[in-house]
Order: structure tokens, then sequence, then C-alpha cells
């Protein structure tokens, strides 16, 4: 069984401080999408803020969450949570402020090496093998010693320069997957889905 760890312990500045991972699409939220589409397997959200319990009693009755010790960079959250994901499984890291596709998990879980998952150069999920947890591990503390000693370096702690600077294979999700930087961009693609998506259903009823 596969481990899916969705790490949603960032502080959203570019959203006024704002918790993405509740933002909604289609009256779900990204959170509360991610959780499904993970169903069948192991899974934690990764967070610190009190903001996300009552997702345990409402759209996520089986939420199990865990507090990172340490959270100033998205890898430091990871490394933090090495003690859910150091055992005998399969981890997928996924970002609890990204939008989904079905298609784009199915990928994720298709995958049976070491990989990253994004569009572009924005990685959006990893998948970690059990022997390469190792390899990782050491990854994500340079990566931490890189952030500490010059902090004002591009993608300082971040994901992606993790991903590039081990030379993971980063793979195209080649679809709508998405993170939202701004209130703005969130609500030009609901606009776009939304649209997109009723106009696909009339065509539907209409054969």
């Amino acid at each position: 069984m596969t481990t899916c760890l969705i790490l949603a312990a960032g502080e959203a500045e570019r959203h006024n401080g704002g918790n993405k991972p509740l933002l909604e699409v289609n009256g779900e939220t990204l959170l509360n999408r991610t959780w499904r589409l993970c169903e069948g397997h192991k899974r934690w959200v990764v967070t610190h803020r009190s903001d996300l319990v009552p997702l345990q009693d409402s759209e996520c009755p089986e939420w199990t969450g865990f507090s990172p010790s340490a959270r100033r960079w998205v890898v430091e959250t990871l490394l933090s949570s090495f003690d859910i994901w150091s055992n005998l499984d399969e981890t997928v890291v996924l970002l609890g402020d990204v939008f989904y596709t079905e298609s784009a998990m199915e990928k994720i879980f298709e995958t049976k090496t070491t990989a990253a998952f994004g569009k572009g150069c924005e990685v959006h999920a990893l998948r970690i093998q059990t022997e390469d947890y190792g390899k990782v591990v050491n990854g994500l503390r340079r990566s931490i010693s890189d952030a500490e000693a010059r902090p004002r370096t591009r993608g300082a702690g971040k994901l992606w320069l993790f991903v590039e600077c081990n030379r993971i294979p980063l793979i195209d999700f080649g679809d709508e997957t998405t993170d939202f930087d701004s209130p703005q961009e969130h609500k030009r693609f609901i606009a776009k889905y939304v649209n997109r998506n009723l106009r696909t259903t009339e065509a539907s009823k209409a054969r």
C-alpha cells in the first residue's frame, strides 16, 4: 500500500494568509478532492493549522493529521514527516494547494520509479520508492542546509529545486493540474473550468 502525504503547512502569503487547501472547485475543497482521489491508500494530512481540523468531522471523516516539528520550507516539512513515511511502503507526496485531475493521480500511482510530477518547471507531486529513501533524505538535508546558508537564492527550500539538484526525473502531467499562486488565478480557473464542464454536460445531454 502506498503512503500519501498531503502537505498543507504553508502560510499562503500571496493569499493574505488564507488557507489555500480550503479553496473550492465545484463546491469541493482542494484538500478534500486530493484526499478523495487517494482513497484506497494510507493517507495523511501534514499540517499545523487548526483551521483544517474541522475537516476531520465533516468533509474528511477519516482525516489523519500529522503536525511537522519544522516547516520553514516545503523540503523541511517533508523531512519532518519522515516518521510517517519511513516504512516499507512507497510514498507519494502531494501538495494541499494543488488541483489534481483524476488522470494526473492515475499517472502518479501507476509510475513505479522515484519521480516528480508537474508542469513546466513546477513540481506538484513526488513519488519516492523505498529503495531511494536514503538518497531522498540526504537530498532533503542538503536542501535545508542550502536554504539556511542562502535563503535569498531563487527556489531556496522549494520542491522544484530539490528535484532539479537531485536529478529526479520530472514527468509532465500534460493536463489541467495546477496550483493557485493568487486569488485571481483561482477565480480565472473556476470560470474556465466550470464553464467548460457546463458546456460538456449540455453537449452530452443533447446527444
